[in-house]
């Protein structure tokens, strides 16, 4: 019960942070209405979007209480965006810069990669070290989302505030009626 309420307390601070937190490439809205539990997760009327993950998820403990969504239409959206993040693919001041990954992010997200194509950019931040994977995403009336699948039974989660990125390649016409964006989980 004091588990649930620690949690209750954290996703009502973040939600603060996330409706209030306003920055000039937030060009979506941003809603997480989603139990970090099981979640909703739409079954009808809904459109599966092709997508690549061009970077799986990976956590990191985070500096923010907000979580932070984007679709990316240009090489200068998507600059910022993991600059904002401390991600090391553009920094040349970090240590990463020159690793394989970092100029491969460099190499394929050019200019010309987004004359027709976007780049779905997830920063979910929540309570708790968790266990999930990507089962797409789906679009339905604007509201894009993007699945999480937990696994049955049960496994161990820290608490403590982790930040899980992805990057998802999609076309650009496929996501051009996005209007929110959010992740939800759901057991398999």
């Amino acid at each position: 019960m004091k588990k649930k309420t620690v949690v209750a307390f954290l996703v009502a601070f973040c939600a603060v942070f996330v409706f209030s937190a306003c920055d000039e490439y937030d060009r979506i809205e941003i809603r997480d209405p989603y139990d970090y539990g099981t979640g909703i997760v739409p079954t009808e009327n809904y459109q599966e979007i092709d997508c690549e993950i061009a970077d799986e998820f990976f956590t990191t403990t985070s500096d923010s209480l907000s979580s932070r969504y984007l679709v990316a239409t240009s090489l200068s959206q998507f600059e910022e965006w993991c600059e904002d993040r401390k991600l090391p693919y553009f920094d040349e001041t970090s240590d990463c810069y020159y690793l394989q990954k970092s100029v491969g992010m460099r190499q394929t997200y050019t200019d010309g990669y987004f004359e027709e194509n976007a780049l779905v950019l997830i920063n979910y931040v929540m309570s708790s070290y968790d266990t999930f994977f990507i089962d797409g995403l789906r679009l339905s009336d604007g509201f894009l989302t993007v699945v999480g699948v937990r696994p049955k039974g049960e496994y161990p989660t820290a608490d403590v505030i982790t930040a899980y990125f992805g990057i998802f390649e999609v076309a650009k016409e496929d996501v051009s009626g996005v209007k929110a964006i959010n992740i939800a989980f759901m057991k398999k």
